[in-house]
């Protein structure tokens, strides 16, 4: 935060958005008094609904017709890929691979490599992925252990109980389809958006 300072140079509490993976931070933008702002909300806030009168009597509002579900999968959509870095030289900005010895510098990641992939399946239903031998760094990626643990999970659990879905009628492993899958999965958190439309952090949130 002392790296975020307002006009009189002061640091501004909370500003700092911290980031991981080698990224650095960005200051949040603090609510001005006299600026102008614009407020994505649902029909019923804008009309007053649970107490926001000042919404109710605003008569600048315009109704998009977009549906929220169909705003909020847009935005997780815009999201990049968890582990994304703007220098990794790769189009996905994940770090290239060859195995997982070459994601330790990011943290707990494992290089995702195609049909490299293999899952051990414990007593009580879990899933554990491991990557055995090496792919070429023109598509191994590395992702986070956890989320292709997570999706091969999910996976593997689907497959049993609906063999006949598209993609458990693939020659693919859960845990080679949740590494491919991490490639773009994106982590979504209060950074996503903020550094192109410098999106206002609430005081108070």
């Amino acid at each position: 935060d002392n790296d975020c300072l307002d006009s009189a140079g002061n640091p501004l509490p909370g500003a700092c958005s911290k980031q991981d993976n080698g990224n650095p931070g960005r200051c949040m933008t603090p609510v001005a008094k006299t600026n102008v702002y614009e407020l994505a909300t649902s029909n019923y806030i804008a009309a007053g609904g649970s107490g926001f009168r000042v919404l109710q009597r605003n008569t600048t509002q315009v109704d998009t017709k977009i549906q929220q579900r169909d705003a909020l999968t847009d935005f997780m959509r815009q999201g990049r890929a968890c582990g994304y870095r703007k220098d990794a030289g790769t189009a996905e900005g994940l770090v290239a691979c060859e195995t997982d010895t070459d994601c330790t510098s990011e943290g707990d990641f494992v290089c995702a490599c195609p049909s490299h992939s293999y899952g051990t399946e414990g007593a009580n239903g879990s899933l554990s992925c491991t990557t055995q031998g090496s792919c070429s760094k023109s598509v191994g990626r590395c992702v986070r252990r956890d989320c292709r643990d997570q999706v091969a999970a999910f996976n593997g659990k689907r497959c049993k109980t609906n063999p006949d879905a598209e993609s458990c009628r693939q020659a693919l492993g859960a845990c080679t389809i949740g590494g491919e899958s991490c490639k773009f999965l994106a982590c979504v958190d209060e950074t996503l958006g903020s550094f192109t439309d410098n999106r206002i952090e609430m005081i108070g949130r």
